[in-house]
Protein backbone atom coordinates (compact mmCIF):
# COMPACT_ATOMS: atom_id res chain seq x y z
CA UNK A 1 0.00 0.00 0.00
CA UNK A 2 2.82 2.39 0.89
CA UNK A 3 4.61 1.65 -2.42
CA UNK A 4 1.44 2.32 -4.40
CA UNK A 5 1.04 5.75 -2.77
CA UNK A 6 4.64 6.68 -3.60
CA UNK A 7 4.23 5.66 -7.25
CA UNK A 8 0.95 7.61 -7.53
CA UNK A 9 2.66 10.75 -6.14
CA UNK A 10 5.48 10.53 -8.67
CA UNK A 11 3.27 10.05 -11.77
CA UNK A 12 2.59 13.82 -12.38
CA UNK A 13 6.31 14.51 -12.16
CA UNK A 14 7.09 11.76 -14.63
CA UNK A 15 4.39 12.98 -17.03
CA UNK A 16 5.81 16.53 -17.07
CA UNK A 17 9.39 15.41 -17.60
CA UNK A 18 10.75 16.42 -20.99
CA UNK A 19 13.64 14.03 -21.01
CA UNK A 20 14.36 10.66 -19.53
CA UNK A 21 17.46 8.64 -19.00
CA UNK A 22 17.39 4.88 -18.86
CA UNK A 23 20.51 3.09 -17.74
CA UNK A 24 20.63 -0.57 -18.75
CA UNK A 25 22.44 -3.32 -16.94
CA UNK A 26 25.41 -2.67 -19.18
CA UNK A 27 27.35 0.41 -18.07
CA UNK A 28 28.24 1.28 -21.67
CA UNK A 29 24.61 1.41 -22.94
CA UNK A 30 22.61 4.58 -22.32
CA UNK A 31 19.28 5.38 -23.97
CA UNK A 32 17.99 8.95 -24.01
CA UNK A 33 14.53 9.93 -25.13
CA UNK A 34 12.60 13.17 -25.43
CA UNK A 35 8.88 13.72 -24.83
CA UNK A 36 8.92 17.24 -26.26
CA UNK A 37 6.21 17.91 -28.85
CA UNK A 38 8.62 20.07 -30.86
CA UNK A 39 9.76 18.14 -33.95
CA UNK A 40 13.50 17.66 -34.21
CA UNK A 41 15.34 20.04 -36.47
CA UNK A 42 16.32 18.45 -39.77
CA UNK A 43 19.85 18.83 -41.04
CA UNK A 44 20.26 20.67 -44.32
CA UNK A 45 21.38 18.42 -47.17
CA UNK A 46 22.49 21.38 -49.31
CA UNK A 47 21.04 19.84 -52.45
CA UNK A 48 21.69 21.70 -55.68
CA UNK A 49 18.65 23.26 -57.37
CA UNK A 50 16.76 21.14 -59.86
CA UNK A 51 17.99 21.40 -63.42
CA UNK A 52 14.37 21.40 -64.62
CA UNK A 53 12.80 24.83 -64.95
CA UNK A 54 9.12 24.02 -65.17
CA UNK A 55 8.22 27.62 -66.01
CA UNK A 56 10.64 27.98 -68.91
CA UNK A 57 12.36 24.85 -70.05
CA UNK A 58 9.37 22.54 -70.23
CA UNK A 59 7.22 25.19 -71.81
CA UNK A 60 9.90 25.78 -74.41
CA UNK A 61 9.60 22.15 -75.46
CA UNK A 62 6.02 22.72 -76.54
CA UNK A 63 6.23 23.68 -80.21
CA UNK A 64 2.46 23.77 -80.64
CA UNK A 65 1.40 27.28 -81.54
CA UNK A 66 -2.10 28.67 -81.77
CA UNK A 67 -1.01 30.97 -84.58
CA UNK A 68 -2.17 29.47 -87.87
CA UNK A 69 0.58 31.26 -89.77
CA UNK A 70 3.25 29.78 -87.49
CA UNK A 71 1.76 26.34 -87.92
CA UNK A 72 1.92 26.62 -91.71
CA UNK A 73 5.55 27.74 -91.61
CA UNK A 74 6.44 24.91 -89.25
CA UNK A 75 4.69 22.38 -91.50
CA UNK A 76 6.68 23.58 -94.52
CA UNK A 77 9.94 23.38 -92.58
CA UNK A 78 9.07 19.85 -91.48
CA UNK A 79 8.48 18.87 -95.10
CA UNK A 80 11.86 20.27 -96.15
CA UNK A 81 13.60 18.43 -93.31
CA UNK A 82 11.83 15.20 -94.26
CA UNK A 83 12.99 15.50 -97.86
CA UNK A 84 16.55 16.22 -96.78
CA UNK A 85 16.42 13.36 -94.26
CA UNK A 86 15.21 10.88 -96.87
CA UNK A 87 17.85 12.06 -99.34
CA UNK A 88 20.67 11.60 -96.81
CA UNK A 89 19.31 8.23 -95.77
CA UNK A 90 19.26 7.06 -99.38
CA UNK A 91 22.84 8.24 -99.77
CA UNK A 92 24.00 6.25 -96.73
CA UNK A 93 22.15 3.16 -97.98
CA UNK A 94 23.89 3.49 -101.33
CA UNK A 95 27.22 3.77 -99.52
CA UNK A 96 26.48 0.49 -97.75
CA UNK A 97 25.48 -1.23 -100.98
CA UNK A 98 28.71 -0.18 -102.66
CA UNK A 99 30.74 -1.40 -99.70
CA UNK A 100 28.95 -4.75 -99.64
CA UNK A 101 29.90 -5.37 -103.27
CA UNK A 102 33.56 -4.74 -102.56
CA UNK A 103 36.16 -7.25 -101.41
CA UNK A 104 38.03 -5.09 -98.89
CA UNK A 105 36.79 -6.29 -95.51
CA UNK A 106 38.43 -3.66 -93.27
CA UNK A 107 36.53 -0.89 -95.09
CA UNK A 108 33.23 -2.75 -94.57
CA UNK A 109 33.97 -3.25 -90.88
CA UNK A 110 34.88 0.38 -90.29
CA UNK A 111 31.73 1.56 -92.06
CA UNK A 112 29.48 -0.70 -89.98
CA UNK A 113 31.25 0.34 -86.78
CA UNK A 114 30.87 4.03 -87.63
CA UNK A 115 27.16 3.63 -88.33
CA UNK A 116 26.66 1.85 -85.03
CA UNK A 117 28.58 4.42 -83.02
CA UNK A 118 26.68 7.25 -84.69
CA UNK A 119 23.48 5.42 -83.66
CA UNK A 120 22.06 5.31 -87.19
CA UNK A 121 22.63 1.61 -87.85
CA UNK A 122 19.01 0.80 -86.95
CA UNK A 123 17.93 2.36 -90.25
CA UNK A 124 19.96 -0.22 -92.18
CA UNK A 125 19.54 -3.48 -90.29
CA UNK A 126 19.14 -5.63 -93.42
CA UNK A 127 22.15 -4.16 -95.23
CA UNK A 128 24.40 -4.48 -92.18
CA UNK A 129 23.22 -8.02 -91.51
CA UNK A 130 24.09 -9.01 -95.07
CA UNK A 131 27.57 -7.48 -94.79
CA UNK A 132 28.32 -9.23 -91.49
CA UNK A 133 26.97 -12.54 -92.79
CA UNK A 134 29.27 -12.31 -95.81
CA UNK A 135 32.27 -11.44 -93.63
CA UNK A 136 31.58 -14.31 -91.24
CA UNK A 137 31.11 -16.86 -94.01
CA UNK A 138 34.50 -15.94 -95.46
CA UNK A 139 36.37 -16.77 -92.24
CA UNK A 140 34.01 -18.51 -89.82
CA UNK A 141 34.76 -19.08 -86.16
CA UNK A 142 38.19 -17.48 -86.15
CA UNK A 143 40.13 -14.35 -85.33
CA UNK A 144 42.37 -13.83 -88.34
CA UNK A 145 44.98 -11.33 -89.45
CA UNK A 146 45.34 -12.10 -93.14
CA UNK A 147 47.71 -9.84 -95.04
CA UNK A 148 46.21 -10.97 -98.33
CA UNK A 149 42.89 -9.38 -97.38
CA UNK A 150 44.50 -6.30 -95.93
CA UNK A 151 43.55 -7.31 -92.40
CA UNK A 152 45.52 -5.98 -89.45
CA UNK A 153 45.13 -6.39 -85.71
CA UNK A 154 42.68 -3.48 -85.50
CA UNK A 155 40.47 -4.96 -88.24
CA UNK A 156 40.68 -8.48 -86.78
CA UNK A 157 39.62 -7.24 -83.34
CA UNK A 158 36.86 -5.11 -84.86
CA UNK A 159 35.63 -8.11 -86.86
CA UNK A 160 35.54 -10.19 -83.69
CA UNK A 161 33.61 -7.52 -81.76
CA UNK A 162 31.02 -6.79 -84.46
CA UNK A 163 30.35 -10.45 -85.16
CA UNK A 164 30.06 -11.44 -81.53
CA UNK A 165 27.80 -8.48 -80.77
CA UNK A 166 25.53 -9.63 -83.60
CA UNK A 167 25.42 -13.22 -82.34
CA UNK A 168 27.76 -14.87 -84.82
CA UNK A 169 29.96 -17.65 -83.40
CA UNK A 170 33.56 -16.43 -83.39
CA UNK A 171 36.56 -17.37 -81.25
CA UNK A 172 39.71 -15.68 -80.02
CA UNK A 173 42.44 -18.36 -80.30
CA UNK A 174 45.27 -18.49 -77.80
CA UNK A 175 47.93 -18.02 -80.48
CA UNK A 176 46.45 -14.60 -81.32
CA UNK A 177 47.62 -13.36 -77.93
CA UNK A 178 51.23 -13.91 -78.96
CA UNK A 179 50.78 -11.62 -81.96
CA UNK A 180 49.61 -8.80 -79.69
CA UNK A 181 53.06 -8.50 -78.15
CA UNK A 182 54.33 -7.10 -81.46
CA UNK A 183 51.80 -4.27 -81.88
CA UNK A 184 52.87 -1.96 -79.08
CA UNK A 185 53.31 0.85 -81.62
CA UNK A 186 49.84 0.27 -83.14
CA UNK A 187 47.59 2.33 -80.87
CA UNK A 188 44.44 1.75 -82.93
CA UNK A 189 45.10 -1.98 -82.92
CA UNK A 190 45.56 -2.07 -79.14
CA UNK A 191 42.44 0.05 -78.64
CA UNK A 192 40.43 -2.27 -80.87
CA UNK A 193 41.65 -5.30 -78.90
CA UNK A 194 40.71 -3.54 -75.66
CA UNK A 195 37.12 -2.95 -76.84
CA UNK A 196 36.81 -6.51 -78.15
CA UNK A 197 38.04 -8.03 -74.89
CA UNK A 198 34.90 -6.88 -73.06
CA UNK A 199 32.79 -9.32 -75.07
CA UNK A 200 34.49 -12.31 -73.48
CA UNK A 201 32.39 -15.24 -72.35
CA UNK A 202 32.98 -16.92 -69.02
CA UNK A 203 36.15 -18.95 -69.07
CA UNK A 204 37.77 -17.17 -72.02
CA UNK A 205 40.98 -16.47 -70.17
CA UNK A 206 42.78 -15.49 -73.37
CA UNK A 207 40.51 -12.46 -73.75
CA UNK A 208 41.04 -11.58 -70.10
CA UNK A 209 44.78 -11.59 -70.73
CA UNK A 210 44.27 -9.49 -73.85
CA UNK A 211 42.31 -6.97 -71.80
CA UNK A 212 45.03 -6.67 -69.18
CA UNK A 213 47.69 -6.32 -71.87
CA UNK A 214 45.79 -3.66 -73.83
CA UNK A 215 44.98 -1.56 -70.76
CA UNK A 216 48.63 -1.52 -69.72
CA UNK A 217 49.82 -0.74 -73.25
CA UNK A 218 47.31 2.09 -73.77
CA UNK A 219 48.23 3.78 -70.51
CA UNK A 220 51.90 3.54 -71.40
CA UNK A 221 51.38 4.99 -74.89
CA UNK A 222 48.94 7.69 -73.81
CA UNK A 223 51.43 10.60 -73.48
CA UNK A 224 52.80 10.08 -77.02
CA UNK A 225 49.44 10.04 -78.84
CA UNK A 226 48.03 12.84 -80.96
CA UNK A 227 45.20 14.79 -79.24
CA UNK A 228 42.32 13.24 -81.20
CA UNK A 229 43.48 9.66 -80.67
CA UNK A 230 44.32 10.43 -77.05
CA UNK A 231 40.76 11.66 -76.52
CA UNK A 232 39.45 8.35 -77.89
CA UNK A 233 41.69 6.29 -75.62
CA UNK A 234 40.86 8.28 -72.48
CA UNK A 235 37.16 7.94 -73.27
CA UNK A 236 37.49 4.18 -73.78
CA UNK A 237 39.57 3.60 -70.66
CA UNK A 238 37.01 5.53 -68.61
CA UNK A 239 34.27 3.13 -69.76
CA UNK A 240 34.41 0.62 -72.65
CA UNK A 241 32.01 0.91 -75.54
CA UNK A 242 30.20 -2.32 -74.63
CA UNK A 243 29.07 -0.81 -71.30
CA UNK A 244 27.94 2.59 -72.54
CA UNK A 245 24.44 3.79 -73.33
CA UNK A 246 24.12 3.91 -77.15
CA UNK A 247 22.30 7.25 -77.32
CA UNK A 248 24.67 9.01 -74.92
CA UNK A 249 27.63 7.49 -76.73
CA UNK A 250 26.20 8.72 -80.05
CA UNK A 251 26.04 12.28 -78.74
CA UNK A 252 29.70 12.13 -77.75
CA UNK A 253 30.83 10.34 -80.90
CA UNK A 254 29.12 12.79 -83.27
CA UNK A 255 31.25 15.62 -81.91
CA UNK A 256 34.35 13.45 -81.77
CA UNK A 257 33.85 12.18 -85.32
CA UNK A 258 33.26 15.70 -86.64
CA UNK A 259 36.49 16.95 -85.07
CA UNK A 260 38.53 14.55 -87.23
CA UNK A 261 38.08 16.42 -90.49
CA UNK A 262 40.59 14.31 -92.42
CA UNK A 263 38.80 11.01 -91.75
CA UNK A 264 35.15 11.93 -91.19
CA UNK A 265 32.47 11.25 -93.79
CA UNK A 266 30.26 14.32 -94.19
CA UNK A 267 27.38 12.23 -95.52
CA UNK A 268 27.32 10.00 -92.44
CA UNK A 269 27.87 12.97 -90.14
CA UNK A 270 25.04 15.01 -91.66
CA UNK A 271 22.57 12.13 -91.50
CA UNK A 272 23.59 11.24 -87.92
CA UNK A 273 23.16 14.84 -86.77
CA UNK A 274 19.73 15.15 -88.37
CA UNK A 275 18.61 11.77 -87.01
CA UNK A 276 19.79 12.60 -83.49
CA UNK A 277 17.93 15.92 -83.53
CA UNK A 278 14.81 14.20 -84.86
CA UNK A 279 14.84 11.54 -82.14
CA UNK A 280 15.54 14.19 -79.51
CA UNK A 281 12.57 16.23 -80.76
CA UNK A 282 10.30 13.19 -80.47
CA UNK A 283 11.46 12.61 -76.90
CA UNK A 284 10.84 16.26 -76.05
CA UNK A 285 7.31 16.15 -77.43
CA UNK A 286 6.61 13.02 -75.41
CA UNK A 287 7.94 14.76 -72.30
CA UNK A 288 5.67 17.73 -72.88
CA UNK A 289 2.64 15.45 -73.05
CA UNK A 290 3.69 13.61 -69.90
CA UNK A 291 4.12 16.70 -67.72
CA UNK A 292 0.85 18.34 -68.69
Amino acid sequence: MFCSIIVWQFLPTMAKATKCLWQTSSPQTTVRCSSSSTPPARRLANYTPSSWDYDCRLLSLDDISHDTHDQLIRARLDQLRARSFDKLKAGVRERLMVASRGDYQPAKLRLVDTLQRLSIAYHFDDEISNILTTIHSAKPHQWSCDDDDGDDVASAALRFRLLRESGFPVLFPAESLKNLKHILDDVKGVLSVYEASYLAFGGEETLDEAKAFSVSALRELLPSMDPHLQHSVVHALDLPLHRRSPRLEARWFIDHYASDMSNSDLLLLGFATMDFNHVQSVHQQELVRLVR
